[in-house]
């Protein structure tokens, strides 16, 4: 005999000692073909019980809550009663300026031209100082407050140590002004006309309180 048919007899042999419950097997294909076909029980491909998919704890994301009573962004706009005011006003020397102009055309007198000149630049005037005074804009991003101002923009970080600003006036106070230092010396004030304090003072107090902290930390380190 063969020692290939000799092993295949064997496993064949050993299979038949086997408990019933373990001869439930398809005969591998390197010991031969399968002699007993019909003690072949049809069972699942797997013993194992259907699992249902598992549950996972749902975890949120860790975002940071802020105090609620901190403004955390905004923007706001000065309402300017005056640039209304210029406006208007513009409105009807320009419209006296048309009406004057075509006086002057059908007369051709000298006195009309002359008073179509002196409309025009009165006309001129308003149109410039109304450009030119544009209404403060503020947008507040955390701590970074930009100030857009006559053509110019500007960024100041409320938690920088060396940042100078000031709250002058009380709280709840018509005089309430936020004073931002620049680097060259001057100064912007920002009105509670353009502002709401009662959202502005508290956000201001909390970013200055993490300036002074951190000027406190920069001290120890150089003093220690």
């Amino acid at each position: 005999m063969s020692d290939h048919a000799f092993g295949a007899e064997s496993t064949r042999g050993l299979a038949g000692r086997l408990p019933a419950s373990e001869k439930n097997f398809e005969t591998p294909a390197w010991v031969g073909s399968d002699r007993h076909p019909e003690r072949r029980e049809t069972r699942p491909s797997s013993q194992i019980p259907a699992q249902s998919a598992p549950v996972h704890d749902q975890i949120a994301p860790a975002l940071r809550s802020p105090r609620p009573d901190i403004l955390e962004s905004g923007s706001w706009k000065r309402s300017s009663p005056g640039r209304r005011v210029l406006g208007l006003l513009l409105l009807v020397s320009l419209a006296a300026t048309v009406g004057l102009g075509m006086i002057a055309a059908e007369t051709r007198s000298n006195d009309n031209l002359v008073n179509v000149i002196i409309a025009a630049m009165v006309t001129t005037a308003l149109w410039a100082t109304l450009a030119t005074s544009k209404p403060m804009e503020v947008a507040l991003q955390g701590p970074l407050l930009t100030v857009r101002h006559n053509g110019t923009q500007e960024t100041f970080n409320l938690t920088n140590p060396f940042q100078r600003v000031e709250i002058r006036g009380a709280l709840g106070s018509p005089t309430w002004t936020l004073v931002i230092g620049r680097e060259n010396g001057t100064e912007v004030a920002i009105g509670s006309r353009t502002v709401p304090p009662a959202e502005m003072h508290p956000a201001v107090m909390h970013h200055r309180a993490k300036a002074d902290s951190r000027r406190d930390d920069r001290n120890r380190r150089f003093t220690a």
